[in-house]
Order: C-alpha cells, then structure tokens, then sequence
C-alpha cells in the first residue's frame, strides 16, 4: 500500500484474523523500491498481490510470486 493510501496496519490484521499466520509489515521507503513507479510496475506488483492473496485463502504455505523468463 502507497503512503497515504490508508492504514497498512488493518490489512495486516486482517490477513492474521483471517488466515491465522504471523503476519509482520514492513514499510520501504522509495529508495529501496527503486524511486518513482512506473505504470507497468504498479500492474505488476497488483497481479503479485492478487496471487498472493489468492495462496493465502487457499491454505497454501512457502509459496511465493515472481517473473519467470
């Protein structure tokens, strides 16, 4: 979640009450992300989230997202 776009904390909670795993957040700054967004690299990182969240209310366990190829 971008800053100011809301409280990262209730997600957080959320993804706990609903899957009871230990959930931590962590916030980057814009350096570490790599400065100013591109279009394609906020697409890309809504489709991560989707799947990952998708793992999530399957159950599924040491999963992760990336790019192949």
């Amino acid at each position: 979640m971008a800053e100011g776009a809301g409280d990262s904390s209730l997600i957080v909670k959320e993804i706990k009450r609903r899957t009871g795993y230990d959930v931590r957040l962590t916030i980057l700054g814009h350096a570490i992300r790599g400065g100013a967004p591109t279009a394609q690299s906020r697409i890309l990182a809504n489709q991560f989230g989707a799947y990952v969240v998708g793992f999530l209310l399957k159950g599924a366990k040491k999963r992760m997202v990336g790019v192949k190829g």
